[in-house]
């Protein structure tokens, strides 16, 4: 019998790191310092397998490796875009709340899987590291495969709380990129997690500390306070 061939599937991947991991192990030559990292990591992970088997018939499949997480959808509908971005948009700040900073980007394209093997290939997942590591800040963006797959089904990406200005990229254009604004309605307070950043910016290495003033920046400007 012929082998299968393997085959390529559209999907959406959402591709995410931590942001300053390098100073992260580099601190943990003091024992109680990497059972606090092991700690963290291991919240990060539970927060990931929660996120990606909350929503019943629709769960997202996931991948790990040192600080690097990946996700994905069983197919390339409109309902696997509403659920991975939801999705994504939790796992982000569940993990500031437990000062992880994570930068995530969503992109919309031919992706093949073998989940046994833990094997995950496609220019979607390309795109989606890509863009991921070009950012400046602590956040979740939409790649413009997303971004225009999302428009095409005829979904508007602000009215899941992303917009197109003010991204922050080192590199890359801003083109058809959104990013999450951490607002999905009106509130009498600041925003939570701004203290948590703050936290983190003040403990940050100092070429670090612009990523956090960024993040800072950008949620204050969408913050919508009565």
């Amino acid at each position: 019998m012929l082998p299968e061939i393997p085959r390529y599937e559209q999907r959406w991947v959402a591709f995410f790191d931590i942001l300053g991991f390098k100073s992260f192990i580099e601190e943990t030559t003091v024992e109680h310092k990497l059972y606090l990292l092991i700690d963290r990591y291991h919240a990060t992970l539970k927060e990931l397998q929660e996120k990606c088997s909350y929503y019943q018939g629709h769960e997202l499949t996931y991948l790990w490796f040192s600080d690097s997480f990946i996700f994905y959808s069983k197919d390339g509908s409109k309902q696997s875009y509403v659920v991975i971005q939801q999705a994504g948009k939790h796992f982000l700040e569940s993990n500031i709340y437990h000062r992880i900073p994570l930068r995530g980007a969503i992109a919309f394209g031919n992706l093949y899987t073998d989940q046994s093997n833990r094997l995950v290939i496609g220019n979607s997942l390309v795109e989606a590291y890509t863009y991921c590591e070009d950012q400046d800040w602590v956040n979740l963006i939409l790649t413009p495969s997303a971004a225009l797959k999302a428009i095409d089904f005829g979904l508007t990406p602000p009215h899941h709380s992303f917009s197109d200005k003010g991204i922050k990229l080192k590199t890359l254009l801003p083109e058809n990129v959104y990013g999450y604004t951490y607002c999905s309605g009106q509130a009498n307070f600041d925003s939570p997690l701004l203290p948590y950043l703050r936290e983190m910016q003040h403990f940050a290495p100092e070429k670090a500390k612009i990523k956090y003033e960024n993040t800072i920046e950008y949620i204050t400007k969408h913050w919508q306070k009565i």
